[in-house]
């Protein structure tokens, strides 16, 4: 997997069969082409379709810990915290770009890390960008959860970073298996 300043990069090119360090394609037009992002992001990527709930945050902050854990059983493993649209930000120089990025994650995991490393927030929630490339796939990018909470020396919150390498990547090979089944291949 490549390395930009130290971070352990992923790219996933959707619609393709393989899945490696450069792994899961498929066309821009075929894989985003609705203009509203929730929309395509609904269709797409099921996992991270709902929206989070803001009542997570609040029983993480009053500790209600029966709720806490009954929302660490029962609720998603991603939720979507918001996306962000980085291909317009390149048409005041006349380009048009295709680039999404979402902020998706999970106010419960994130507390299984900064209860031990505050500074593991810098990370969480996770980034991943859907762009599409110079030869017209769409391709998923992050870096590895495992990367950036490994980077903390702290087991407790390295092993959480795996967990979510994990959920990450169930998700995108989800996404990425409809999209070949709804595509016919």
């Amino acid at each position: 997997m490549p390395l930009i300043d130290g971070q352990t990069v992923r790219e996933c090119e959707i619609g393709n069969t393989r899945w490696g360090p450069h792994g899961c394609c498929g066309s821009w037009r075929s894989t985003i082409a609705p203009s509203n992002a929730l929309v395509h992001l609904t269709r797409f990527i099921g996992p991270w379709s709902i929206h989070l709930k803001p009542e997570l945050s609040e029983i993480l902050a009053r500790g209600d810990k029966e709720q806490v854990e009954d929302a660490r059983k029962n609720s998603p493993k991603l939720w979507l915290f918001l996306v962000r649209n980085h291909g317009e930000l390149t048409a005041a120089d006349g380009l048009t770009a295709k680039a999404m990025q979402y902020e998706i994650g999970n106010p419960l995991t994130a507390e299984r890390m900064t209860r031990h490393v505050l500074a593991a927030a810098l990370y969480a929630p996770l980034r991943v960008v859907l762009y599409e490339d110079p030869s017209g796939r769409a391709v998923f990018e992050y870096d590895l959860p495992s990367s950036l909470f490994g980077q903390f020396g702290d087991e407790r919150v390295a092993q959480v970073g795996r967990e979510l390498d994990v959920e990450l990547e169930t998700a995108l090979q989800a996404a990425s298996s409809a999209r070949l089944t709804r595509e016919g291949h």
